[in-house]
């Protein structure tokens, strides 16, 4: 298709959601240039989800680092209103350690976990570049738009299990402090 239409280069399509999928299909989005645009609140339920689709399907579930290890792009959203749960720090909880929302019980296939610097980056860099803003935000580096906050952890290196409970502190808008102490 993009030798007829060549301006489909320039375009970046995606896949919202993108729940579950076969691997030789991220192969495919690897190959066709599509992103994956996915919601960690959608990692809620993980025996319902388990029902709903059999234990043999239920690996390809939410494959997020297949999705990374194929060079998909991957942008990380909340999907309001369309979830109950939109939190980002409990949501990077929950890619990170595949976590339903019954906090000790079952979870998702841990192989498809990704790192808290790797949620991070799909919640900015990731859902920039799904936008084409990579060059206007997404990054604190000099002529970016100064979009981020302060929390009370150092999600990076804590427990996992801390991050959900972790609080902003401060919230920066465009360089501007639009919560929190001045």
């Amino acid at each position: 298709a993009s030798h007829a239409y060549p301006y489909v280069r320039h375009m970046r399509f995606r896949l919202e959601h993108v729940q579950i999928i076969q691997p030789e299909d991220i192969l495919r989005m690897k190959h066709l240039g599509i992103l994956a645009s996915v919601q960690p609140a959608a990692l809620a339920l993980p025996d319902r989800d388990r029902a709903l689709v059999g234990d043999r399907r239920f690996p390809y579930l939410y494959p997020y680092r297949s999705f990374l290890n194929a060079g998909v792009p991957l942008s990380f959203g909340s999907d309001i209103p369309g979830e109950i749960e939109y939190r980002p720090l409990t949501l990077i909880y929950r890619a990170v350690t595949r976590q339903g929302i019954d906090r000790g019980g079952p979870v998702y296939d841990l192989s498809q976990a990704v790192t808290v610097e790797e949620a991070v980056h799909a919640y900015t860099r990731g859902s920039a570049y799904a936008e084409f803003m990579e060059n206007q935000k997404g990054a604190l580096i000099p002529g970016m738009l100064a979009d981020f906050i302060l929390l009370s952890d150092d999600i990076f290196s804590c427990d996992p299990e801390r991050i959900p409970d972790t609080r902003v502190v401060l919230t920066a808008a465009g360089g501007r402090v639009v919560y929190g102490a001045r």
